[in-house]
């Protein structure tokens, strides 16, 4: 069943029954400190879909600020993707109780991940360079999972509205 969920001021559809609110887990919550993507879907048995939303982004020119939110985001996708596996494989039992069955169905071993992180508000030009230094950031991470650094893109509110991310 189509759900919205309000984040970051947007509405972002996902369906039900195969949409993991990994951000709102009990489970995942007495982990502490753990910073997680708001959900994780699977699209088929072939897809998994991981979303993190935020309102904004800071300017390159603000080093500080910039590169804490790099690390930040990279954090989240990446204990989201560990997170997610360690369920699957039962290493955390908790967690994988609570996946809903498409989530649990997946092939992971062949599983095409798409990372994308929606900011609300964000001009076109400055997507470009937040998207390379992100990939970047998280290039390590994804090269040892296997997963193309294209797979991890980003994309503002209208972009997004596009690409029926948001509504």
């Amino acid at each position: 069943m189509r759900q919205i969920l309000m984040e970051s001021d947007m509405h972002i559809p996902y369906e039900d029954e195969a949409c993991y609110m990994i951000e709102k887990s009990p489970s995942v919550a007495k982990l502490q400190g753990v910073k997680i993507v708001e959900f994780v879907q699977a699209v088929g048995k072939k897809h998994i879909k991981m979303v993190e939303a935020k309102t904004t982004a800071p300017c390159q020119g603000n080093t500080k600020d910039y590169g804490s939110y790099l690390r930040d985001i990279r954090e989240k996708f990446q204990n989201s993707i560990s997170l997610l596996n360690a369920a699957k494989m039962k290493r955390r039992e908790a967690i994988y109780e609570e996946l809903p069955q498409p989530l649990k169905d997946v092939d992971y071993k062949t599983a095409v991940y798409q990372l994308i992180l929606v900011i609300k508000h964000s001009q076109l030009d400055w997507l470009a360079s937040l998207t390379d230094d992100l990939r970047r950031e998280l290039h390590p991470f994804l090269k040892c999972w296997n997963i193309p650094d294209a797979n991890f893109f980003i994309v503002n509110e209208d972009l997004a509205r596009e690409l029926k991310i948001v509504e």
